[in-house]
This record gives structure tokens, sequence and C-alpha cells, in this order.
């Protein structure tokens, strides 16, 4: 068996509570890293990244994934936000759109944005997380 290096840190940003336990086990059954956060809310996310970026830019997540549709705040407008904060926080950061439907204007608009890595489907698959390993770490 191959062994892959662990992400130093992820986040998981979606609305559905039942999708981040379901990522997070995965996550932990996969030992892709020993520091998973998930958030409801985008609004609190942003809250966390800037504080990361600010005083723990050493720990800023490696990987995030970014749910299209929540309520308060969607995946497009904390990408607005997102796009604010220091490029020397963000630029070893791999940003995955996540979303239920498969829609080709959501497609298209998430490739208008450099900090989008790419645009996943939900839901978040063993293949999925093996397959960003091995591109991007």
């Amino acid at each position: 068996m191959e062994t892959m290096n662990m992400v130093r840190s992820m986040v998981v940003i979606d609305d559905n509570t039942i999708s981040n336990i379901l990522v997070t086990k995965l996550v932990e059954y996969e030992k892709v890293t020993n520091n998973l956060r998930t958030f409801q809310y985008a609004v609190q996310a942003l809250e966390y990244l800037s504080k990361a970026a600010q005083y723990e830019i050493h720990n800023f997540p490696e990987i995030i994934f970014l749910d299209v549709n929540m309520p308060q705040m969607d995946g497009w407008e904390f990408l607005q936000e997102y796009m604010q904060l220091p490029t020397e926080a963000t630029k070893n950061c791999h940003l995955f759109m996540l979303s239920s439907s498969i829609s080709e204007s959501d497609i298209e608009k998430a490739k208008n944005y450099s900090v989008v890595t790419d645009y996943i489907s939900k839901p978040i698959t063993r293949e999925i997380l093996k397959d960003i390993r091995k591109k991007y770490f």
C-alpha cells in the first residue's frame, strides 16, 4: 500500500450536517489530516480563516471544500471575501467548490475564480480524496 503525505490542515464549509459528518469520517479513515475543521456557515469559516491568515499562517488550510448553496452566505459570496485574504496565506491552499447539482453555469463560474482549484459534485468519496492527494500532495 502506498503511503501519502498527510495534509497539514483541512476545512469543510457545508450547511449539511450529515455531509460534514460523512466527510469527517472519510478523512479520518483515509488518514488525510489530523486537523479538520467543519463549518455549517461560511461567515464562521471566514472568521476562522481570517484569524489563521493573520496569526497562524503556517497552519492555514491546504484544502478547503466549499459548498456552493448555503444560507446566509453562499459559496460565491464566500469567494469574494476569501479573495481579500492575504495571498501569502492562501497561495498554498487548494479550494474545491462542492455542489449536489452539476450545473454547467456553476462549473463555468467557478473557473473564473483563480482561487478555485476544481469543482466537485457531492458526495466526496474515497476516490475523490485519493485523487486530490495524488495530484496536489
